[in-house]
């Protein structure tokens, strides 16, 4: 007995074919536009905190990357409110916190999975010059003498 339940239709009988979906092919580059600044603290029970520099280290990767390209305002928003939940886990890492960042980076497309997910593709990287140069095999061999 090999598996459960039936067994699958041809391909062509299929009523579903996974296909990637792309909605969006973004430059390998990153966002090279104006972006909305961090600050230079928050507040937090009444009191002005200052970002550290992991944080702003963190924010300005984000702003430079890629997924920046497609953000409206509410995502420019949402990572300015991240922020200071990720200069939280600098200060004191827990899982909690940790489970709060990874959760919301997914949203934002901050793996190759969760990009394939959102229907979002980074360009491929150009090829260097000289590796695009192809050599026919015979005018090879006569180069070499053989």
């Amino acid at each position: 007995m090999a598996g459960r339940g039936p067994a699958p239709r041809p391909e062509g009988q299929r009523r579903r074919r996974a296909k990637a979906m792309v909605n969006a092919v973004l430059p390998r580059e990153g966002y090279r536009g104006e972006f909305p600044a961090l600050g230079r603290s928050y507040r937090s029970d009444g009191e002005s905190i200052p970002y550290l520099a992991e944080t702003r280290r963190w924010f300005e990767t984000w702003a430079r990357s890629p997924m920046a390209c497609e953000f409206v305002a509410t995502d420019w928003e949402r990572l300015r409110m991240l922020a200071r939940v990720v200069d939280g886990f600098y200060r004191d890492p827990k899982a909690s916190l940790l489970a709060e960042i990874r959760l919301q980076e997914a949203l934002l497309g901050g793996s190759p999975l969760d990009r394939r997910r959102l229907g979002m593709q980074i360009a491929p990287a150009e090829a260097p010059a000289e590796a695009a140069q192809v050599v026919a095999i015979e005018a090879y061999r006569q180069e070499l003498g053989a």
